[in-house]
This record gives structure tokens, C-alpha cells and sequence, in this order.
């Protein structure tokens, strides 16, 4: 057995909109994400496992959006690819000023 098929990452703590929070979630997604690549086969899937963590506040409305919009249009998906998803959800629930907190801090958030 290869040691990739024996990882068990664990999942993201679901989301409930705080920004301070953002950033650790969409890691958490990316990270398991490359640790079992097997589970995700298509886009749709990768966006689709994520949005189910998006539980609370505008994180669920959201979500909400994302999964009924291919009912009022025509099927198509709300995102196209992983990375839309991604860029969406880093402007909208990560700290707008993350790159200059970032740049200046000198310790520990």
C-alpha cells in the first residue's frame, strides 16, 4: 500500500462567514484537496465539496446561490472552475486587508 493511500486528511471546520477565518478555511480546502486529488475528479466536484462546509450566515447564502443557480440557468454552474470559486470565496470572506497585514507584521497575528 502506498503511503498516499493510507492518508486520511482531515476535512475543513465548517465556515460561518467570518473573515478572520478565510483564509484558514480555503487552505484547509486546498490542503485536502492535494492529499486525496483521487476524490475530487472534475471541478464541479471540488467546488461543490467545498460550498458544503460553507454553513452559516453569508457563507450558507452563498452556498445557497451557488447550488440553485444552475436552476434558473439553463444548468450552467455558477462557477466554471475551482479557481473562480476560489478567487470568489477570497474576496468575499478573507480580510480585505490581508496583504498589508501580512507585510507588516512582525509576530504572530
Amino acid at each position: 500500500m502506498r503511503a498516499r493511500d493510507r492518508l486520511r486528511p482531515a476535512p475543513p471546520d465548517s465556515f460561518d462567514s467570518e473573515r478572520k477565518r478565510g483564509r484558514a478555511f480555503i487552505n484547509s480546502c486546498d490542503l485536502y484537496m492535494s492529499l486525496a486529488p483521487d476524490a475530487f475528479p472534475d471541478e464541479q466536484t471540488r467546488i461543490n465539496w467545498a460550498l458544503s462546509y460553507m454553513k452559516g450566515g453569508h457563507a450558507a447564502r452563498f452556498a445557497t446561490r451557488a447550488v440553485r443557480h444552475p436552476l434558473s440557468h439553463g444548468g450552467a454552474p455558477r462557477f466554471r472552475s475551482y479557481t473562480e470559486f476560489r478567487t470568489q470565496f477570497i474576496a468575499e470572506f478573507c480580510p480585505r486587508d490581508e496583504k498589508w497585514k501580512a507585510a507588516t507584521c512582525k509576530g504572530d497575528p
